[in-house]
């Protein structure tokens, strides 16, 4: 069964905030790693590692907790093309809660860990800090690993709808 692609401006606007806020929420994720490896290989000293891991809650890496409203209200505002049962729907969900899992378990507290070993009064050794680079740049490339399979899969749609 051949069936019409959801379209119109609420739709279209829904998609684009979709897309954007998962580009600049696991953008922001993978930039986070790209900085422990910057650490990793100038040091913690280096003035970019610094400013980049300042203490506070990186508020762009928290909107890839926006994707999934924006994808469920995609999946209602199709008028039935797209399901919760389709295997592109149950997979971007599966893969989507791994990484967000991951960025709460894994990124967000070694984020916060290494922003407090690079203040001045830290004290933290080389070691500590380079295993708390290393946890980043891991974390940050299974979230990016996680989001960039993401986006093969809602183009492709396995199991969803044909047009």
């Amino acid at each position: 069964m051949h069936l019409k692609p959801p379209t119109g401006p609420a739709f279209d606007v829904v998609l684009v905030a979709h897309v954007s806020v998962a580009f600049l929420g696991f953008g922001a994720c993978m930039l986070t790693g790209l900085h422990a490896l910057l650490g990793l290989v100038r040091g913690s000293e280096d003035p970019v590692v610094r400013r980049y891991f300042r203490p506070g809650t990186n508020w762009a890496e928290r909107l890839l907790l926006v994707v999934p409203l924006f994808g469920i209200a995609l999946v209602e505002m199709s008028h039935h093309v797209f399901s919760f049962t389709q295997t592109w729907v149950i997979l971007g969900i599966a893969i989507w809660s791994g990484a967000a899992l991951a960025a709460f378990m894994i990124l967000w507290p070694a984020e916060r860990r290494l922003q407090q070993q690079l203040s001045p009064s830290s004290g933290a050794s080389p070691e500590e800090l380079s295993s708390s680079f290393k946890t980043v740049l891991l974390s940050s490339a299974v979230t990016t690993a996680a989001f960039l399979t993401v986006v093969v899969i809602m183009f492709a749609k396995p199991g969803g709808p044909t047009y």
